[in-house]
C-alpha cells in the first residue's frame, strides 16, 4: 500500500512539473497598419435624407372603447393620422345584436335600470352565491351562458 502512494506521489510530482517552460516566445504583429481618417460632423446639403435607428414613441395615448357591443363595419382612421375632435374613427353595427336582448320587468310592468341586456334565450332568475342580489342566466350565441347580477 505504501508502494503505490510512493508512486502517485512521484507520479503526480512529474505530471505537476512537466506542465511550466521557461521558453517564452515572443509575438510580433506583422500585419500592415491601416490609416484612418477622422472627420469633423458637417451638413450634408447634396443628400436630403437622413438614416437614423431608434424608437419613435407618441406623446398621448387614447385607449378606444364603444357604449355598445357590435361588429367594427369601418375604420376611415390610420395609425398615426391626426384626428379632430368629433371626427369618426370606427363604424359599429349592432343589427344582429339588436334583436338578441333579454328584457326584465317588475310586477307593475316597468323595465329594471340598466336594461336590455345581450341574450339569446329566456332567463333563469336566482340567487347563484348566496349574497343578497339575484342574478339571472341566458344562453349566449354559442354553446355558453352569461350570468347577470342584479344590484
Amino acid at each position: 500500500m505504501k508502494k503505490i502512494q510512493i508512486i502517485v506521489t512521484f507520479l503526480a510530482t512529474a505530471f505537476l512539473a512537466s506542465c511550466g517552460s521557461e521558453d517564452k516566445k515572443i509575438v510580433t504583429d506583422n500585419s500592415p497598419v491601416i490609416s484612418v481618417k477622422v472627420s469633423q460632423v458637417a451638413n450634408n446639403i447634396n443628400n436630403p435624407f437622413l438614416a437614423v435607428s431608434g424608437k419613435i414613441q407618441s406623446e398621448k395615448t387614447a385607449t378606444l372603447s364603444t357604449r355598445m357591443m357590435g361588429f367594427v363595419t369601418n375604420t376611415p382612421v390610420n395609425v398615426g393620422d391626426k384626428v379632430s375632435n368629433g371626427q369618426l374613427l370606427i363604424a359599429v353595427n349592432n343589427s344582429d345584436l339588436q334583436a338578441k336582448k333579454v328584457w326584465i320587468y317588475n310586477s307593475q310592468g316597468n323595465a329594471f335600470p340598466k336594461v336590455p341586456v345581450f341574450g339569446t334565450s329566456a332567463i333563469d332568475l336566482a340567487n347563484a352565491d348566496g349574497d343578497s342580489a339575484l342574478e339571472f342566466v341566458t344562453k349566449s350565441d354559442s354553446n355558453s351562458l352569461i350570468l347577470y347580477q342584479m344590484y
